[in-house]
């Protein structure tokens, strides 16, 4: 049987607390909600096109797009909405074209970096 206040303690007590007790019900899902999130959306083939991790809704952990086909096509890694760690893209063929680490907000690394001749096969 649920407890019901007594008429008179109805309009003075009761009903802050009432809304005491919502409002923090509501402000403990609400926070819970924005901590910490994992994003994932999918090509209309049904493979995974994104998966990031968030926090705070900001960019935290690893960030993976995928190409349709389902290959990778970046992976990034973020503390706290900043680029941390290793970051890299990839073509569809599966070869880096962008790969560089970040140390203290700076990059190093080579950002679309491409050789200016043709390297030799070992064998010529």
């Amino acid at each position: 049987m649920p407890f019901t206040p007594p008429r008179a303690a109805s309009s003075v007590l009761w009903r802050p607390l009432r809304c005491a007790a919502l409002c923090l019900v509501a402000l403990v899902s609400i926070g819970a909600s924005s901590i910490t999130q994992t994003r994932i959306e999918y090509w209309p083939n049904g493979r995974v096109r994104l998966e990031v991790h968030l926090r705070h809704d900001r960019f935290h952990g690893t960030y993976r797009t995928y190409y349709a086909s389902g290959q990778p096509f970046e992976v990034r890694h973020y503390v706290h909405g900043r680029e941390e760690g290793r970051q890299q893209s990839f073509t569809e063929a599966g070869d880096v074209f962008l790969n560089y680490e970040v140390w203290q907000g700076r990059r190093y690394g080579y950002l679309n970096a491409r050789p200016c001749m043709p390297v030799a096969s070992p064998g010529a």
